[in-house]
């Protein structure tokens, strides 16, 4: 049966409710560091470009004081230092001489060799661009014609690339190219497409097209650098136009490894893994490397 409540009821009811809000309080020692929290959050999310910069030094200090310790990885280095230029001549070394290298480099049992030296001119010393130098008039015409029987040097840097595991690099550009870069390997993806979250560019400065298709390996070779112009990433991979391609980097992991391919794993807020859009990792081979959402 229901009671029929008069006015002066409800009110006092009313005033009783608000006297109970009211005099329910949050205690100091929980909303203090609560505060904290959500400030820290809030700069965390939306950190201004000062806020950016303090951390990056604090990152790089922490680098100084706990540096990580060397190990022994199976990789040489072949400088090009003073020692080689004294031996060999000025670079741009003739790619004969550059043929020669691949090939005892490949005799030595290398798994990958990497070249982080964009070929992207024809070698101006070549027999037959050589030929062209040469003096008009039919006193150099012998030597003009035997010049041009020679041998190609493009063309045996190329030959050698093509019977080792090889990989050459491109150079990342703001603006359109004449052509984009050969895309060597594919990569399968689980979850979404990272298209979106990867750093985009115009276009490239690609290596010679003789040099390119007889390579295994292609990526590019630009580093990214902070508004401090230090290095402190190295995204696995990058966006040309509509196209993504890997890092050179990426591309000597995956041939020294015999593997076709790269995977890069991705998510998005819905799938509920993760805030955050983007990419998790990358598999290269037998390798899984942890990225940050840009790759």
């Amino acid at each position: 049966m229901l009671e029929r409540l008069d006015k002066s009821q409800i009110f006092d009811s009313e005033k009783s409710y608000a006297r109970v809000s009211l005099s329910w309080k949050i205690p100091w020692s929980v909303m203090a560091p609560l505060s904290l929290l959500l400030t820290a959050t809030a700069i965390r999310l939306y950190e201004p470009a000062i806020g950016t910069e303090y951390r990056l030094q604090i990152f790089d200090r922490y680098q100084q004081l706990s540096p990580r310790v060397p190990t022994d990885v199976p990789i040489s280095i072949v400088d090009i230092d003073e020692g080689s230029l004294a031996r060999i001549g000025q670079w741009p070394w003739p790619r004969q001489q550059m043929a020669d290298l691949v090939d005892e480099l490949t005799a030595l049992g290398a798994a990958a060799i990497v070249f982080d030296v964009l070929f992207s001119e024809p070698d101006r010393l070549s027999p037959a661009r050589l030929a062209e130098l040469l003096p008009a008039g039919a006193t150099f015409d012998d030597a003009r014609a035997k010049l041009r029987d020679l041998p190609d040097n493009d063309q045996a840097f190329a030959s050698a690339i093509s019977n080792s595991n090889v990989a050459i690099g491109f150079a990342l550009t703001p603006d359109p190219g004449p052509r984009l870069p050969e895309l060597k390997p594919r990569y399968a993806t689980k979850g979404p497409a990272p298209d979106p979250y990867l750093l985009s560019f115009g276009g490239a400065i690609t290596a010679l097209p003789v040099l390119e298709t007889s390579a295994s390996g292609y990526g590019y070779l630009t580093h990214t650098v902070g508004t401090d112009e230090v290095i402190r990433r190295l995204p696995l991979f990058v966006r040309v136009g509509e196209t993504v391609y890997p890092s050179l980097a990426a591309e000597a992991l995956r041939i020294a490894q015999g593997a076709s391919n790269h995977a890069t794993k991705t998510t998005d807020p819905a799938s509920g893994n993760t805030g955050r859009a983007g990419l998790i990792n990358v598999r290269i081979g037998r390798l899984i490397v942890p990225t940050d959402p840009a790759g």
